[in-house]
């Protein structure tokens, strides 16, 4: 709890969220449900409060949010999803850029690109196995289905956003030119 209370400031990279991941990994199995559950949200609050974005790319963002259990701690439409998705939202395209990544156009978010190619990577199936027809682990499923849930969601927040200073910007053009 303490560590999620500190000021915000850009002082884990990659090392520093791979220690927060492992935590929730390794140590939280023992716990409680109720004490892990809050634990998870903490350290996810941790996270968006200390990482500096610039050193770490979306997959190890996204690997991190993966060891965090959606029925303990980040479930849609709670406030933590949401503060979220507004972290991932301010701080899209600040992203270190990974090694695989692919992203080819630039008036689109980097969350959704990212997702874009999740979705490629995981539907494409390597040739040595199309005749067995094995489909990817749950793990990859639920990794796929996390972020493009979260995607979706920015982007209904950036649209949210927008379509207010759109409307914004009408009534105040509306009622400066009744004035006139």
């Amino acid at each position: 709890m303490a560590l999620a209370y500190i000021p915000a400031c850009k002082v884990l990279g990659t090392e520093g969220l791979h220690a927060l991941r492992d935590v929730l990994q390794c140590t939280m199995i023992t716990h409680q449900i109720l004490l892990r559950g809050a634990a998870q949200c903490y350290l996810l609050q941790t996270a968006m409060h200390l990482t500096d974005v610039e050193k770490v790319s979306l997959p190890e963002i996204s690997s991190f949010l993966l060891s965090l259990r959606q029925e303990e701690s980040l479930r849609r439409d709670t406030m933590l999803w949401m503060e979220l998705c507004r972290w991932l939202q301010a701080n899209d395209g600040c992203f270190r850029k990974s090694i695989t990544s692919d992203f080819e156009h630039e008036e689109t978010s980097s969350l959704c690109q990212y997702v874009r190619s999740l979705v490629r990577e995981y539907l494409k199936t390597p040739a040595s196995e199309r005749e067995n027809c094995f489909m990817p682990d749950w793990f990859e499923a639920k990794l796929v289905a996390t972020m493009i849930l979260l995607a979706a969601d920015v982007e209904q927040m950036r649209n949210k956003y927008r379509s207010g200073i759109v409307f914004y910007l009408e009534i105040s053009n509306n009622t400066c030119g009744e004035y006139s």
